[in-house]
């Protein structure tokens, strides 16, 4: 994931774990399925409400709601 050329963070899934690295602060995190899958509807802007779009899809698809 980059943003204005920068790279933000790294993610990716290992053995069933959902891994993000934070290049910035060397940071490892393991997530889970609905936070991991979110990070791909955020545009680098800080926003006390989700994306939108992620309940239309991920969301859904998901918790099979």
């Amino acid at each position: 994931m980059q943003k204005n050329g920068n790279a933000i963070i790294h993610k990716y899934t290992l053995n069933g774990y959902h891994i993000v690295l934070d290049t910035n602060s060397g940071a490892v995190h393991l997530f889970g399925e609905a936070p991991f899958a979110m990070l791909d509807y955020l545009d680098g802007t800080v926003s006390e409400e989700p994306p939108e779009a992620f309940f239309h899809s991920e969301y859904l698809r998901i918790f099979g709601l």
